[in-house]
């Protein structure tokens, strides 16, 4: 809309908050491109950042190398791995964000076990055990003790730590801080043996608290993972019972409350076996 009848949108839209380009051009963007903006009296984009190169297999991407990660490519993993998601993550976890970052089908392997393993696990056994243990209902916490302190903490920086990731364009940690938490609610699953204290009587309560902090870590970790895997994320949400669909994020990130009822657990990422690793 700028220069038009109607320059609405372009009062709306500019400036820009970000200005993404890739690093090849950054001098002519920030240098030329402000100078344009300056002799014509408009406000400057509120940041320029500059993303790196991609590279495949540590070479430069070449069609006659036959090592080109185009379309189609993205297409076929996005069928045999679930969807677009894993790509997402895989592109957002091989480096820091502005690095240059090399395509290795082992690595991208490796990310898609982390969330085959790590999240789509933790998800599972979380809803396993309420189901089996609390007729599909989430428990109040009763019975606290220091080991539930490390696991209560992470949850609640989560929203924090992502709010400052995004703000200074750290996506690789906007991908990790999320799964580092459901891998932080795995072990205490194993630290705290639920499946063990279920056979005594004696200690429902405690049972109680670490089915309840365990529901409410993997419920904060896919909240934090929408925007990386809004499919994925949203479809796990929704085991937990949990709609996304015109719901605020401060919405969403409200505790769930006791007597909340979950879903049953269904696998949220394929098993996939491969010639140099295997998804188990």
């Amino acid at each position: 809309g700028y220069g038009s009848e109607n320059p609405s949108r372009f009062q709306k839209y500019w400036p820009a908050d970000l200005h993404l380009i890739g690093k090849e051009i950054l001098w002519f963007h920030s240098v030329y491109w402000p100078a344009m903006l300056f002799s014509l009296g408009l406000p400057l984009p509120k940041r320029v950042f500059a993303h790196g190169w991609w590279t495949a297999e540590g070479r430069k991407m070449s069609k006659s190398m036959g090592n080109f990660i185009g379309l189609e490519k993205l297409r076929a993993l996005a069928a045999r791995y679930g969807g677009f998601d894993a790509v997402r993550y895989y592109l957002l976890r091989a480096a820091p964000f502005g690095n240059d970052l090399d395509w290795t089908d082992v690595d991208f392997n490796k990310a898609y076990n982390e969330l085959l393993k790590v999240l789509g696990n933790c998800l599972n056994r979380v809803l396993k055990m309420i189901n089996r243990y609390r007729d599909g209902m989430i428990p109040a916490v009763a019975d606290r003790e220091s080991i539930d302190d490390s696991l209560v903490n992470r949850t609640e920086e989560l929203s924090r730590q992502l709010a400052a990731a995004y703000s200074n364009l750290e996506l690789q940690q906007c991908g990790l801080l999320p799964i580092e938490l459901a891998r932080a609610t795995n072990g205490y699953i194993d630290a705290t043996a639920p499946f063990t204290l279920a056979k005594d009587p004696a200690k429902a309560a405690r049972l109680d608290t670490v089915l309840n902090l365990s529901a409410q870590a993997i419920a904060r970790a896919l909240v934090g993972l929408l925007p990386v895997l809004p499919e994925k994320a949203a479809e796990g949400l929704r085991q937990l019972n949990i709609e996304t669909s015109g719901r605020k994020l401060s919405d969403l990130l409200r505790p769930l409350d006791a007597g909340h009822r979950v879903g049953e657990g269904q696998p949220l990422f394929p098993q996939v076996e491969t010639g140099q690793n295997k998804s188990e």
